[in-house]
Formats: structure tokens, sequence, C-alpha cells
């Protein structure tokens, strides 16, 4: 028996019945992963799955993982935990050398993949019943070639929102299928606006509709990604967009497919949709006629030569920023997400 089967045997045993946890040490002494078998409600109806969570990355700076996976992918599990096994090790000595991923990360796969034309998106882990999942978690979301071209294009939230859409599960799914239909993804590229826009993607940055107030929040310190932006920008007239990260604390988000004729919005369980995050913000600069409305998954901004001036010194300064549009009032904070 090789040495695998028998570490395999000793720490594992029989094959794993559902709500059994499992303790596999990746590292002696220091990096963990903890198993089991459970079931999840995808529409009304229970899936099984298979999940995996690790002890001992955030003690290296980088953020605890999840991967859950439905068990129907015919990969024999001894096999998943030996890729999985290299991957967090491979997560930790990148962490040593001050290399982190977080939520709205990708990690993109050469020829040693989890699986077949899948790359990984990270997103906000959900709770397991039986495991101890840590706040801040992230879990890792299997994402094709063409869905990895709509997050680089488009941004990490319209991906989250539109599979949790597709799958009633907010914000996004907290599993990965192999066989799951792919997006329909060269419709969106096609149909949307976003592609054909200058944009910059500002995960730590949060598009929220209250009541009338349209509020751009920013982590404090990135104003200079705003001046690399507008110095790229050909003319002051130029459109660009902010692909923006999902508020936390909104009760739903906007989600968009080809064909939508209004806007949608997704809601956790009880959400009243009282505050609304969005995908996105595209500013329209130097419009005779302002105004502030919804559009796919995001919002527009559509501003004078004067306001649109305004905005880009409160963005390349870190300032705030209050500007009254079309009955709503547009506001840009500087606050932690």
């Amino acid at each position: 028996m090789s040495l695998w089967g028998s570490l395999r045997k000793h720490l594992f045993g029989a094959p794993r019945s559902s709500g059994r946890v499992d303790r596999f040490e990746v590292e002696p002494g220091g990096l963990v992963v903890l198993t089991t078998r459970h079931t999840l409600q995808v529409q009304g109806a229970p899936i099984a799955v298979r999940s995996y969570v690790t002890q001992g990355l955030a003690a290296h700076g980088q953020l605890e993982m999840v991967f859950t996976l439905r068990d129907n992918s015919g990969v024999a599990e001894d096999a998943l935990l030996r890729k999985l096994a290299s991957l967090f090790s491979r997560f930790r000595q990148l962490a040593e050398e001050g290399r982190t991923v977080d939520v709205g990360d990708v990690t993109i796969f050469g020829e040693h993949r989890l699986f077949p034309g899948m790359h990984v998106l990270y997103t906000p882990a959900s709770p397991i019943p039986g495991l101890p999942v840590p706040s801040r978690a992230l879990s890792l979301l299997l994402i094709t070639d063409s869905e990895l071209e709509l997050v680089q294009r488009c941004g990490p939230a319209r991906m989250m929102t539109a599979l949790g859409k597709a799958y009633s599960h907010y914000p996004c799914p907290s599993w990965s299928d192999i066989h799951r239909p792919e997006l329909p993804v060269a419709a969106m590229l096609e149909q949307s606006l976003l592609p054909r826009v200058s944009h910059s993607r500002v995960w730590s940055a949060r598009v929220v509709k209250q009541d009338a107030d349209i509020v751009l929040r920013i982590a404090p310190g990135q104003h200079p990604q705003f001046r690399q932006l507008f110095e790229q920008l050909p003319e002051e007239t130029q459109p660009f967009a902010l692909l923006t990260g999902i508020d936390e604390v909104a009760d739903g988000c906007l989600a968009w497919e080809p064909g939508q004729t209004g806007p949608v919005a997704i809601s956790p369980p009880g959400g009243r949709g009282e505050r609304i995050s969005g995908c996105f913000l595209l500013v329209l600069p130097g419009m005779e006629q302002e105004e502030a409305r919804l559009h796919e998954d995001g919002f527009i901004w559509s501003l004078s030569a004067a306001s649109s001036k305004a905005l880009w010194t409160a963005l390349c300064e870190g300032q705030g920023l209050a500007l009254l549009v079309g009955g709503h009032r547009l506001r840009v904070e500087w606050a932690a997400p």
C-alpha cells in the first residue's frame, strides 16, 4: 500500500458518512483540513456535497478557505484530497511571501488545475453544519475559461450575482458543481455596456441605493488608483466605470442577465430591499442633462461638466462629495467596507 493510502486509511478509516467530520493534517503541526459530507437546500431540493475547511492559513496572514463540491463530480475522494492538500499548502507558502487572496480575487490555473477548464473565484464563505467556518473565510468557487473573461471585463460582482440569481442563493452559490450550465458569457459581453467603456476594478468600493440616496463608499487610500484611471482616459468626456464589490450589510443586490428588460434584485432570506447594492457605477461625464438611474446590475450617473469635475476631484483627492441630481442625492464617502 502506498504512503498516501496508509495515511488515508489511518486518518479516515472507512468511507465517510454524512455529518461525520474528519481531520486531515496537511503539514504536521501546522496546516489542517477538516472535511465532511452534508446536504444543501438548492431551489427547494436537497443536494449532496462534500466540504473542506482549512485551519492554519490565518496564522500566515491568509484568510481561511472553504471548498464545497457537489457530490456528482465523479472524482475519487483521495485524488481530490491530494489536489486540495497541495493547493492549500501552496497558499500557505504564498502567504509567507506576502501574497494573499481575498473576496473578488481570482486564481488562474495553467496545466495543474483542480478540474479541467476551471479556475477559482473567491467569494464569501457560508456556515456549514458541524464545521467551524471562521468569519471572513473565503469560499472557492469554480468558474470556466469563458466566465473568467466575464470576471475580468465586467467584474467579479456580476459573476457572483448572476449565479446567485440563477440558483436563488444570495449573493452567490457557496458550492461548486462542475456540471452546472455555464453562464451565457458571449451574450452578456455582447449586450452589456461595461465591456465598451474604460473601467477600474475597485472591490473595496461599494455603490448602494438607500431611499433617494445613491452612495459610493470607498476604502481610504484608494485615490491613487483613480488618478491612474483618469490619466488613462483620452478626454474628459470619456465614460468610465468602477467595478465595485457587494455591500456586506445590504439586504439586496442588483443582478442581470441578457434579455432582462428592467432592474432585478436578489435578496437574502428576510431581506426587504431597503438597501440595494450594485455591481458597478458607470459615469457619463459632460452631459447636458443630469440623471441618476439603475442599469443592468449597477448604476449610471450622467453628470454635467461641473459635476464631473467635482467627482474627479473627490475621487483623486480622497474627498467627500454630495450632488443633487434628478431627485437623487449622489454621495461619495470614504470609509472601510
